[in-house]
């Protein structure tokens, strides 16, 4: 995927993926509508009931759950920036961030052929997540501040 920043140079972001696995691409603007997790919400809602280990691994079941990791992800991150900027008095724009969630299957090979595919786990993988930040009374110590808990927050969670 290539993404394009207004005023900022091209990024390519590439992510591996494997045969039997799923994926889903999430993108954080800045913020996530609350009719989006609305939406999220149901979609989760109408198939708690409905899903088994014989219907889980399609594109319907796992693609929502994928789909409502990243947005959780994002969701709970840009909560905690909303606290550190007035922790630290400063103002941060988020520009166009990207996660891939995936449900990876293990494959197991002999002789570099696949011979046996197994149930993986669900991870996700933060490719993007970039945002300026300007102190509003001029304390660079302030946005360094915000900028290094910020990144550990994001990498913890």
């Amino acid at each position: 995927m290539t993404m394009k920043p207004v005023g900022l140079s091209q990024e390519d972001v590439i992510n591996s993926v494997t045969v039997g696995g799923f994926y889903c691409v999430g993108l954080d603007y800045g913020i996530i509508s609350p009719k989006e997790l609305q939406k999220i919400a149901e979609n989760i809602e109408s198939l708690k009931d409905t899903i088994r280990i014989d219907n889980i691994y399609t594109d319907e079941a796992m693609g929502e759950i994928l789909n409502a990791v990243s947005k959780a992800y994002f969701i709970q991150l840009n909560m905690y920036d909303l606290f550190l900027e007035s922790r630290y008095n400063v103002v941060s724009t988020k520009l166009m961030s990207e996660a891939m969630t995936g449900y990876d299957v293990e494959v197991k090979h002999m002789f570099m052929s696949p011979v046996e595919v197994k149930e993986g786990s669900l991870y996700i993988d933060v490719d993007r997540n970039a945002q300026s930040v300007i102190s509003v009374n001029g304390d660079k110590q302030a946005e360094k501040a915000y900028m290094i808990l910020s990144g550990q927050i994001a990498s913890a969670m």
